[in-house]
């Protein structure tokens, strides 16, 4: 039986947050992530019913979302993402397993790097906010921040290798619950 629009538009923006993190890995613009989620949003309205399943909604939404930001990318004039194509197949595959599996594990990560970056110093937190938030390259974000670019650059190094370190502790300490649990 083929899902309505009305579930098709619950499923989209119940998982917002997932799609939004996604096309922000081409995009690096969180405000024109927003932007083609919103596009993406209309699509599926613009498509109507056709869809058998959610898996199929989802993969369909992450195609859509991943052509999408590509093309705005290309319309302002912005560099899309320099990964290459199988790393984004590769991707896209592993968000829509994740996004059916209730997001739990897209989910549980966004909720560690989100606790991590609230750990960092306020120096670090303006500088990864300035640098992947609002998409500012290192020399852009050291004229804001009055630094070298040198030592932005180095900042930010640390500051990445604090994040991973951060989340890759606290996914083993949510590994370690659930094996107590489990």
């Amino acid at each position: 039986m083929a899902i309505d629009q009305k579930e098709i538009l619950n499923l989209i923006f119940r998982e917002r947050n997932e799609f939004l993190a996604y096309i922000n890995s081409f995009l690096n613009d969180f405000y024109l992530a927003e932007d083609c989620f919103q596009e993406v949003a209309l699509a599926a309205l613009a498509k109507g019913i056709g869809f058998e399943d959610s898996p199929h909604v989802i993969r369909w939404a992450l195609r859509v979302a991943r052509n999408k930001a590509i093309d705005l990318a290309r319309k302002r004039e912005r560099q899309p993402s320099q990964l290459p194509e199988d790393v984004f197949d590769l991707l896209e595959e592993q968000w829509a397993v994740a996004i059916s599996r209730n997001s739990s594990e897209v989910s549980s990560g966004v909720t560690h790097l989100v606790a991590c970056v609230e750990d960092l110093a306020p120096h670090s937190r303006k500088l990864v906010a300035l640098r992947y938030f609002d998409g500012l390259k290192s020399s852009r974000g050291a004229e804001v921040v009055e630094m070298k670019k040198e030592s932005v650059y180095q900042a930010l190094t640390r500051a990445l290798a604090v994040l991973r370190k951060c989340v890759a502790q606290k996914r083993a300490e949510g590994t370690q619950s659930t094996l107590q649990n489990g």
